[in-house]
This record gives structure tokens, C-alpha cells and sequence, in this order.
């Protein structure tokens, strides 16, 4: 079913009778509906081409960005992004190079109980969600901060101001 068709269907119950039978053409008009020619519009072709690190073997695919293929691209966007904001994907977001980088921002030192490394050598330090993930919170700079281990496990998915 093409979009036109959906959106006549989807406010089908919202238009009186005669609007509906009588003035379709009119209707279509004011919604924006106009008859397009889609057979001469260019769509392009974007080529994409792997090489093998030495050089020995190499693979290209065409795509031509149609309406269809348009359509499976942004279908897949949209998982992507679902998926980003799904559990699973805000922790695949804490990388290594993230955690060091919040140990660093808070200078090795518990948010907490503002133990550091400088005064225990051996602390295990944890990065912690403020606002945790199981309450929406996202894997974001602003939203995580350094925490002693024991800390983060009192603190639990709580959210500790």
C-alpha cells in the first residue's frame, strides 16, 4: 500500500461523508497529494568497494538509492537506532578508552567517598551511571562518574544525588 493510500485510509473515520465521496479530488489537493511522474526522477548509485589490506583481493557493490532501497535503508537506521538505545546497546557504548577517560576526568578519585588511588594505590575504581540505564539513563559523559567498587554496589540502580 503506497503512503497516499495509508494516510486517505488512516483518516478515513475523521472525514464527514461528503467531503469523503463528493470533493476526493478536492481533498487530495488541500492534503498535497499531487499526481508525480517518477520515471524519469535520477536516483543515485553509490559503489562500495572493499580491498583486502595487502591488495591481493578486492569486492565492489552498486546500490542505486531507489525508492525501495531508500525505504530497506531507513528501515535498518531505525533498528540501529532502537537498538542504540536498548539496554544491550548503552553498554556496548562503555568502552575501555570511555572508562579511562572518566577515571581520568575524576582524577581517580570515588565521587563517593573521595578515595583515590593516590591514597590506596590498589582501590579498584568502577564507572558508574548516575542515572542508571535500567531508569534511562544513557552512556553519555555527563551521565557517568567514577565510583569505589563498594560504593557502586551500595548504590545499585539508585538514584544517589
Amino acid at each position: 500500500m503506497i503512503k497516499k493510500e495509508k494516510i486517505l485510509k488512516d483518516i478515513k473515520n475523521r472525514i464527514t461523508f461528503l467531503i469523503k465521496h463528493l470533493s476526493k479530488k478536492k481533498l487530495e489537493e488541500k492534503l498535497g497529494f499531487e499526481e508525480i511522474d517518477f520515471s524519469d526522477l535520477y536516483f543515485p548509485k553509490y559503489t562500495f568497494q572493499y580491498i583486502s589490506p595487502g591488495g591481493n583481493s578486492s569486492m565492489s557493490v552498486d546500490v542505486k538509492f531507489d525508492l525501495e532501497n531508500l525505504e530497506k535503508f531507513i528501515e535498518y537506521l531505525s533498528e540501529k537506532i532502537k537498538w542504540q538505545n536498548s539496554v544491550e546497546g548503552q553498554r556496548a557504548l562503555m568502552t575501555p578508552k570511555l572508562r579511562e577517560f572518566i577515571k581520568e576526568r575524576d582524577n581517580y578519585t570515588c565521587r563517593i567517598c573521595h578515595n583515590s588511588t593516590e591514597k590506596e594505590p590498589n582501590l579498584l575504581l568502577e564507572i558508574d551511571h548516575i542515572v542508571p540505564i535500567s531508569r534511562g539513563g544513557k552512556t553519555e559523559v555527563e551521565n557517568l562518574q567514577t565510583l569505589r567498587w563498594k560504593c557502586n554496589r551500595r548504590k545499585g540502580a539508585k538514584l544517589v544525588v
